[in-house]
């Protein structure tokens, strides 16, 4: 996987273990294989071991110069192409499309090697998941089989944290009751992880119930350290909230003048009330947001929809280990990339 000059290179020992999940070809002497980002080749030499009963085809495909050239010195039968996959016609059906494509071009190469082969294997941001940039293609997907989805939580690559996972896609066979299950329609996106106590809790709760708005206009070069005459709005960030309300920090705390304030989105929610919790945290803490104060981007802010009552009782229950564990399942267990957005605050529901 790469991002922009970067390169993060899939570990050579979590490829050993994807392995026992490639496709047998049972009916198949011969394959045409291509990995679309070769790198230094962690997937090639499981290639040639997985299939060595079969006359092997095998195109490595890498914009990257140096990158091609060792791919090239440690494996004697690969045909390398020094081109960029996504521009590059190939001009011919594969068997396998299997690799780690680029961080930040990773839709685009999942998309295009989906037109090139049966059968897709391929390592992505764990986002693919449920971020919008992907729905478009979790939308095609739905109608073919995903044989396998395996979590490489923050394990996929070396010397970096990234929370990743790899799809396995077969595209001559129909979905399996599995596959429907994690895509249902009912809900905003895949959820690999759900089951039967999920439901349950699911069925409890009145989902649906707010909208979330995160503040990026409160830049932090606006904001004071020192409260003033002018500068006296609180501007509260994630280590302002606690289960008990809020605190002040000494050293963290920020303020804002109103003046500063006009013209940004935060300010139609001064006196609004609200419920805050910290963005991106592994405890849930919601409260209720006192009016005078803003929040910057590090605070999700529920706003209740249709003037939905939200009682004491209802934020208690977000703070409780079932809703916790509801909400692991419904985020896919996510750890850095767990994010209130417009998709998982459909999530916080009241009970019924």
């Amino acid at each position: 996987m790469k991002r922009e000059n970067e390169a993060y290179y899939t570990d050579f020992e979590i490829v050993e273990n994807l392995s026992e999940f490639f496709p047998k070809f049972l009916d198949k002497n011969d394959l045409k294989i291509l990995e679309p980002s070769v790198g230094e080749g962690a997937f090639v030499l499981k290639i040639f071991e997985k299939y060595s009963d079969k006359n092997i085809s095998f195109d490595a495909v890498d914009i990257d110069k140096n990158a091609l050239k060792k791919s090239k010195n440690n494996f004697k039968n690969l045909k390398v192409l020094n081109e960029d996959f996504l521009k590059y016609n190939f001009g011919k059906h594969y068997d396998l499309v299997v690799g780690n494509p680029p961080f930040s071009k990773a839709r685009e190469f999942l998309e295009k090697s989906l037109t090139l082969s049966d059968y897709v294997v391929m390592i992505l941001p764990k986002t693919f998941l449920s971020s919008e940039k992907f729905r478009r293609t979790r939308d095609f997907l739905e109608n073919y089989r995903i044989e396998k989805i395996v979590d490489l939580k923050e394990s996929g690559f070396e010397d970096v944290k990234i929370e990743t996972i790899c799809v396995f896609i077969n595209l001559k066979e129909k979905p399996n009751r599995k596959q429907k299950d994690f895509s249902d329609k009912k809900f905003p996106y895949w959820l690999i992880y759900r089951n039967e106590k999920f439901d349950k809790i699911f069925g409890s709760l009145e989902l649906g119930v707010f909208d979330v708005f995160r503040d990026r206009d409160l830049k932090n070069e606006m904001l004071s350290s020192e409260k003033s005459e002018e500068k006296n709005i609180w501007v509260l960030r994630s280590k302002n909230i606690t289960k008990d309300g809020l605190k002040h920090v000494d050293g963290y705390d920020r303020y804002i003048s109103k003046a500063e304030l006009r013209g940004s989105k935060a300010i139609k929610f001064l006196n609004r009330e609200t419920f805050i919790l910290p963005n991106l945290s592994d405890e849930i803490r919601v409260i209720k947001k006192p009016k005078g104060v803003v929040c910057n981007g590090s605070v999700a802010m529920l706003v209740p929809k249709n003037d939905e009552k939200i009682g004491d009782e209802d934020l208690e229950y977000f703070s409780s280990s079932e809703f916790k564990e509801f909400f692991e399942i419904a985020t896919n267990k996510m750890s850095r990339s767990r994010n209130i957005d417009k998709n998982s605050i459909y999530f916080f529901g009241i009970k019924k």
